[in-house]
């Protein structure tokens, strides 16, 4: 669970303390920030689709109910299959190479 945590907030604080400290700190070292939140998270992503075809198991991770009304709940959490790993990893490196290819293209 920790695991799919870091997935989605670590690339989220990342963009947090760019976003808030990102006058008194470098431009080159708020892409740096930025991208290595990315990169992190891309990595988490990847063992998670290790465990995934290690173990063959979806995982339903629930975070907190939301609201309760009668015998209805509304909660919040992550359904993790092999088809949300595959579009999340293919998102990362879509990221990735574009962010590449634009500092490569530009020579920044």
């Amino acid at each position: 669970m920790q695991l799919l945590l870091s997935l989605i907030f670590i690339p989220l604080l990342m963009s947090i303390l760019v976003g808030v400290f990102g006058d008194f700190i470098s431009k080159r070292l708020s892409h740096v920030l930025t991208i290595l939140g990315v990169l992190i998270s891309f990595i988490c992503s990847v063992m998670l689709l290790n465990d995934f075809l290690i173990t063959q198991q979806t995982q339903d991770i629930l975070l907190f109910n939301w609201s309760i009304i009668g015998e209805i709940e509304f909660q919040i959490g992550f359904l993790v299959d092999s088809l949300s790993l595959g579009h999340g990893l293919n998102d990362y490196i879509c990221v990735l190479d574009g962010s590449y290819l634009y500092h490569w293209l530009h020579g920044t």
